[in-house]
């Protein structure tokens, strides 16, 4: 059994539509597999500057959860919205390979381009007044 990721940029108050319509926030989401709230918050802590063993799950806010966990939205922590839209090339780099190492994500290259997804999220969500959310279905 696997675990689908899917980041998008929406509202609380309609955060939920994704689980009957997927594509609903094209093109402000990106999927993945295998990435829940326990590896975003070792990114979460690496981008605060604290070791990437902090649990910081705690900081994400569930907001629509199904099927006893088995579908559950996720909103990002506040402050690792504007964290993730201040990166450039070169600190966007380095949080990557330190989150890849830290959690061992495979392939290699695959912690790059999520945070460059997450990080294309994050500045739109703060262009739109919007938040970024994970959705995850097993």
């Amino acid at each position: 059994m696997g675990i689908h990721a899917s980041f998008f940029v929406a509202r609380d108050g309609n955060a939920h539509q994704i689980v009957s319509n997927p594509k609903i926030f094209d093109p402000d989401c990106a999927d993945y597999a295998r990435i829940t709230s326990a590896e975003l918050s070792t990114l979460w802590a690496l981008l605060q500057g604290l070791d990437g063993a902090t649990d910081l799950t705690e900081d994400f806010s569930v907001v629509f959860d199904e099927d006893e966990g088995e579908c559950v939205i996720q909103r990002l922590p506040a402050g690792m919205v504007p964290a993730l839209a201040a990166l450039d090339s070169k600190q966007l780099d380095l949080i990557a390979r330190n989150w890849g190492e830290a959690d061992e994500i495979e392939p290699q290259d695959a912690p790059r381009a999520m945070v460059a997804d997450l990080v294309r999220l994050a500045r739109r969500a703060l262009a739109t007044r919007q938040n970024v959310y994970l959705f995850n279905l097993v």
